[in-house]
């Protein structure tokens, strides 16, 4: 069940509210719903902090890169304090003060099956979102056959995914 939301919430997230397709019980089920997100580079940092902007309330970080120098013009999330450290835990610490409603997790690891698998059984709110249909996985990685493997395992579990083209 979607918790009401509170006044600093409502303030927050007022202009959305105001969208006839959003309303206040949209913007509750934003705050419940679970994203995956597997690559945090060019595309990953832009979307998690859109996706941690609106309210989404649980995202998951995924990546087992480092920020490099060259990464800061076009990774939003990141800045030089940031250079040589996890991408994970960089963004991470960004999107947690940016918005104090969401819960970040990071998982510096390079998406497989096992990882997954892993990740799905050993996180109980991950469980439930999965059984409850409130979760849905964005790849914003940049090479094929981890996009292929992410598509597998999505199907085969019938997760909702997003791709890029």
């Amino acid at each position: 069940m979607t918790q009401a939301l509170n006044d600093r919430q409502f303030v927050q997230y007022y202009r959305q509210i105001l969208l006839p397709e959003v309303g206040e019980l949209g913007q509750q089920r934003l705050l419940d719903h679970h994203i995956i997100i597997i690559g945090i580079g060019g595309l990953g940092t832009h979307v998690a902090q859109q996706l941690s902007a609106v309210g989404i309330g649980h995202l998951y970080l995924v990546d087992d890169d480092s920020v490099e120098k060259s990464n800061l013009p076009r990774q939003i999330l990141f800045d030089a304090s940031c250079i040589g450290k996890l991408k994970v835990n960089c963004a991470g610490e960004r999107l947690r003060t940016s918005n104090t409603d969401i819960s970040v997790n990071t998982y510096c690891e390079r998406f497989s099956f096992e990882f997954a698998e892993t990740l799905l059984a050993e996180h109980e709110m991950l469980k439930k979102a999965y059984v409850n249909q409130k979760l849905t996985v964005l790849d914003c990685t940049d090479n094929m056959p981890t996009r292929q493997l992410i598509n597998a395992w999505c199907a085969q579990k019938k997760l909702r995914l997003l791709v890029h083209q």
